[in-house]
């Protein structure tokens, strides 16, 4: 499950920590985010307002996974990453599918950002 943290604080729905920007869940945490949601009126409240919200494809399934998104969806999710483990595994697992070059060199492009350290001016 991707989870998109459209606000500017971390949010702990469940157990699961959501930074702002995209979050990618495993089962585990999906399952718990999903419990977290039932529990939890403010949980519940995020996601009805859309602080939190659940990524979808183009035929309103629930993403897995960045394979799953076109690439124009995938690319604005990309943008959105602060995680350098999920993005290494969002470029190993797109090279095993379909191998987007657009997706991959967005997946290269984000890393790359992530791993130069900032210089000061």
């Amino acid at each position: 499950m991707i989870i998109k943290n459209e606000g500017k604080y971390i949010r702990h729905v469940g157990g699961v920590m959501l930074v702002p920007g995209t979050n990618q869940l495993t089962k585990k945490q999906s399952e718990a985010f999903n419990a977290g949601v039932k529990a939890n009126k403010l949980d519940a409240f995020l996601v009805e307002k859309g602080e939190l919200v659940e990524v979808q494809t183009n035929s309103g399934k629930d993403a897995n996974n960045v394979t799953d998104l076109t690439v124009d969806q995938a690319k604005k999710l990309i943008s959105d990453v602060a995680s350098i483990d999920t993005l290494t595994g969002w470029l190993a697992d797109e090279k095993r599918g379909q191998a987007r070059k657009s997706v991959v060199d967005a997946l290269n492009a984000k890393l790359t950002e992530l791993k130069t350290p900032a210089t000061e001016e």
